[in-house]
């Protein structure tokens, strides 16, 4: 007895759902009578899968769940932490740089000060590897005067001064490596006073970035590198060779010719005559000291010994005796000395010199012209100097132009 009531068309759009699960008990009751006596419904029906019960729904552990959160709200408040105190740290040193920046004190940092020392550091490890090609392109040459620009003689300063830091930092220093390095800038108020027509007058403030840089050599030695801005955006340095404790060895300039102590740093006095040449001439100063009058031995000596220590170290002594002599003797009328010139022919500066002095019998002016090398000025020949007198003694004229010779 064939018990199929559906035909094979209907079983076969309900095997896939009897497969699954999803038919109703008298559709699946249905399929099983039928696949019992057809053998195409039969094999198609064991094609199909068998149903797979649904998995149980995973409930969480509510207990992990909170503790994965308070992780998560634990590491967020951490950084949210460390991102205030970034910004905190980052909006006071805005702070601070900017109110340094308006006050202008030589012990708060700025802006100004924060970049002049990054500046300042790389140029002064160049120069400490004896490299001073960069400095001498930065260095202020306005104790040299406009004249030298105007007549086309940069470059051959920048070569001569280039070569002379090279050689005498090699004598100085040779191959001492470096050990450490420290930078420090601040403001230096420069004042300038002047008269109005009101008896009060007036003064005027500048404010200009200095920065020191303490070298420490392998073999114990400290340099003490000072640097100044110059009006023609150039940088003055001063070189001392100091202790640790920042106590002065030697700055190259001279203190005193009877000073049996007194130390001499090529590299220091190098650096000090190519910053400033015209502060050991006797411009000024040797008006001063010719004109002054001194009542005791000792000033004469002071003013003798200010004089020679403007000469070369090897004619102090000569020099010396020579302005004792002369000014124990005669007076000084009028001294006038030029500011510092450049022969171009010769490569050397010198300065002009006229000096009147006076005896008994008359007076007798001096002309004369001094040049110098990095210890000092030089020596004059007799017969370069041109005196004139006006009835004198032949000893006084004899005296002036015998003044600076060795």
């Amino acid at each position: 007895m064939n018990e199929n009531l559906y035909p094979c068309r209907i079983i076969e759009d309900l095997i896939p759902l009897y497969c699954e699960g999803l038919c109703s008990d008298e559709a699946k009751s249905a399929v099983e009578a039928h696949i019992k006596d057809c053998d195409a419904c039969r094999i198609l029906c064991a094609a199909k899968p068998e149903p797979v019960p649904p998995e149980p729904e995973r409930i969480p552990d509510e207990t992990k769940v909170f503790k994965k959160v308070r992780r998560t709200l634990t590491k967020h408040k951490w950084l949210d932490r460390i991102l205030i105190l970034l910004l905190a740290v980052l909006l006071l040193g805005i702070s601070v740089l900017s109110l340094g920046q308006i006050m202008k004190e030589q012990y708060v940092p700025s802006f100004e000060t924060v970049f002049e020392t990054m500046r300042i550091r790389k140029l002064t490890k160049e120069m400490a590897r004896g490299d001073f090609s960069t400095f001498v392109n930065v260095m202020s040459y306005e104790p040299y005067g406009t004249h030298l620009y105007t007549a086309g003689l940069g470059s051959l300063i920048y070569e001569t001064a280039e070569n002379m830091l090279t050689e005498s930092y090699a004598e100085t220093f040779g191959d001492t490596k470096l050990k450490s390095l420290k930078v420090k800038s601040g403001y230096q108020c420069l004042i300038t006073y002047g008269n109005m027509l009101s008896e009060a007058g007036y003064r005027t403030k500048s404010y200009a970035v200095a920065s020191d840089a303490m070298l420490e050599f392998a073999d114990g030695r400290f340099l003490r590198l000072t640097f100044y801005p110059g009006r023609d955006g150039g940088y003055f340095c001063y070189a001392a060779e100091v202790y640790n404790s920042g106590a002065m060895i030697s700055d190259g300039i001279p203190k005193s010719k009877a000073d049996p102590n007194q130390k001499v740093n090529p590299f220091c006095r190098t650096m000090y005559y190519l910053s400033d040449p015209d502060i050991l001439a006797p411009r000024g100063w040797m008006e001063k000291l010719f004109l002054k009058t001194y009542t005791t031995d000792k000033d004469e000596k002071r003013r003798a010994d200010s004089i020679s220590l403007r000469f070369s170290e090897t004619v102090r002594d000569s020099i010396y005796d020579n302005v004792s002599a002369f000014c124990k003797q005669y007076q000084a009328v009028s001294c006038t000395v030029s500011h510092m010139q450049f022969d171009s022919g010769k490569k050397e500066l010198y300065w002009t010199m006229t000096l009147e002095a006076k005896d008994d019998k008359g007076t007798a002016v001096l002309l004369t012209r001094f040049t110098r090398d990095i210890s000092g000025l030089l020596p004059q020949e007799p017969e370069q100097n041109t005196v004139y007198t006006d009835g004198c003694s032949p000893a006084l004229a004899d005296a002036l132009r015998n003044l600076f010779a060795a």
